[in-house]
């Protein structure tokens, strides 16, 4: 590439310079409108490939990728540009602040869906509060997953993956977070130690339960639902048939209403039928007729929910401005271990 002041540049030049155009940059996301000053303008999007999305600052980044070219560097006029252009990245991108859910229900939810949509490859962890901001900017930095559906999804149609990120909070001082990735190219496959949600021994679980693959009657393909893990339905056998066989009337009361209130989720709902026919029949066997048996309500179906939450920036105020080391997440602790067998 030749100097762009020469005139006769090549296809790198007279691209650079078709987007040098006025001393502002704009660009927009989710409804807003932000304005960059830079020293060389205005990096109007073309119409022709963009390889960091359509909708995302892609000539800037574009032009700073050749700005950084050997052959740029070679080029003793673009070294002002450069070093004027090369300014942190964070502070041109969209402001990343997540919601948190405050339902596990909801977050479970979540999981199935993204998962449903080709996001097989996952990172569960827990982190405490005043570490999620730093991660948060980690993911935003390192993997995009600040990025629109739109780009996420032309990514994918290029070949390439795409990376989301979920969160949770169970109770005050912590946050669950999911990064969930799809098949192909990606940041995360070498910074990341990622776990597969198709494979039994790396299946997504969280608490007591995890996200399986089951068939759907009608339909050609299975779902994906959450199920107990074999540990906590056994454990859920065992303590029906405790309680039936030696439990006070409180004791068997809690036992239903702990039972009723399990999330409705297809898989869970099975199970749970299984174990009021188990709780029916050691009743029959144990007590008979001496005792009335209490009724077992009907197991709720889940809804669609609603994405209700705070925003991560509220949760965190003091938003610490570093981000984590790429790798490994300061302060954070893995959820995920090998599944039941």
């Amino acid at each position: 590439m030749r100097c762009v002041r020469s005139g006769h540049c090549e296809t790198a030049g007279h691209r650079l310079r078709r987007w040098l155009r006025s001393a502002m940059y704009r660009y927009t996301w989710g409804g807003g409108t932000l304005r960059a000053p830079l020293l060389a303008g205005d990096f109007v999007a073309s119409n022709g490939r963009r390889p960091f999305g359509n909708l995302f600052v892609p000539a800037y980044l574009r032009c700073l990728h050749l700005l950084n070219s050997p052959a740029a560097r070679s080029c003793a006029c673009l070294r002002t540009l450069r070093e004027r252009l090369q300014e942190p990245l964070m502070s041109l991108r969209p402001h990343y602040n997540p919601v948190v859910f405050d339902r596990k229900t909801v977050f479970m939810q979540r999981l199935a869906d993204f998962v449903r949509l080709g996001y097989r490859y996952y990172v569960l962890g827990e982190v405490h509060q005043d570490r999620a901001w730093p991660l948060a900017k980690k993911f935003s930095r390192l993997y995009e997953v600040h990025l629109h559906r739109n780009q996420r999804a032309r990514a994918r149609a290029n070949g390439e993956g795409s990376a989301y990120a979920l969160w949770w909070q169970p109770h005050a001082d912590a946050i669950v977070f999911a990064l969930l990735l799809t098949p192909g190219q990606h940041a995360a496959r070498q910074l990341e130690k990622l776990r597969d949600t198709a494979e039994r021994d790396s299946r997504l679980t969280l608490g007591d339960y995890e996200l399986v693959q089951r068939p759907r009657e009608g339909q050609a393909s299975p779902a994906w639902t959450w199920r107990l893990t074999e540990e906590a339905y056994e454990g859920w056998r065992a303590r029906v048939l405790e309680v039936v066989r030696g439990g006070t009337d409180f004791v068997v009361q809690q036992l239903v209403s702990d039972l009723t209130s399990t999330p409705g989720f297809a898989g869970v709902r099975d199970q749970v039928k299984k174990l009021k026919s188990l709780f029916r029949a050691e009743w029959t066997r144990r007590r008979g007729k001496r005792q009335p048996m209490p009724p077992l309500p009907r197991q709720r179906f889940v809804q669609r929910l609603e994405n209700k939450g705070e925003r991560l920036g509220a949760l965190c105020p003091g938003r610490p401005a570093s981000a984590t080391p790429s790798g490994e997440h300061a302060g954070a602790r893995t959820l995920t271990g090998p599944a039941s067998p």
